[in-house]
């Protein structure tokens, strides 16, 4: 039986052959963003802005409202990321199933209803974070100023 493709059997024997590690060694494919990575873009853009804007700020609570309105942006641009991500997909009708435009005002409408449901969730724990890490930020800033 002489097959180039090892069977599992072989390979679970032959682990010291180099070929089959130089085989099995592939580095991994990106692929482009699609609609289920829209919550995390989302969190992204939403958390960069706010930081950016508010908690540079520097009064005492600048990194909980950041947090805060960070909980509560990212809804919408989560959704709006999703259906954009949705943009190029057919329906079953083979229609084509939203645009850029059309997600805006779709990605409100949810982004109200999982403001409801998720929101008492994300905007305390987005506050906590925001409150913590511009804590941890400041007492950095304070040894190196210190030294």
């Amino acid at each position: 039986m002489c097959s180039t493709t090892p069977s599992p059997v072989e390979v679970g024997v032959r682990l010291h052959d180099p070929s089959l590690v130089a085989v099995t060694a592939q580095p991994p494919v990106l692929e482009p963003l699609g609609p289920e990575h829209g919550a995390a873009v989302g969190a992204f853009v939403a958390g960069t802005a706010a930081w950016r804007w508010i908690a540079q700020l520097k009064f005492r609570w600048s990194g909980a409202v950041a947090g805060a309105v960070t909980g509560v942006a990212a809804h919408p641009l989560a959704w709006y990321a999703f259906m954009v991500g949705l943009s190029g997909a057919r329906s079953s009708l083979s229609e084509p199933t939203v645009n850029p435009l059309e997600a805006v005002p779709g990605a409100l409408v949810f982004s109200v209803m999982s403001c409801f449901i998720a929101g008492w969730l994300t905007v305390p724990v987005g506050g906590a974070l925001g409150f913590g890490l511009s804590r941890a930020l400041r007492a950095f800033a304070a040894g190196a100023d210190s030294s």
